[in-house]
């Protein structure tokens, strides 16, 4: 069970930064 909530965390912060470091500057750019 405790390797499975590691894993989840794990894809939820990769995520975020993901999406802070992609998507954030993409719709930035289209203003």
């Amino acid at each position: 069970m405790k390797g499975e909530y590691y894993i989840q965390r794990s894809v939820e912060a990769f995520i975020e930064c993901y999406w802070s470091n992609t998507i954030n500057p993409l719709k930035n750019n289209l203003k």
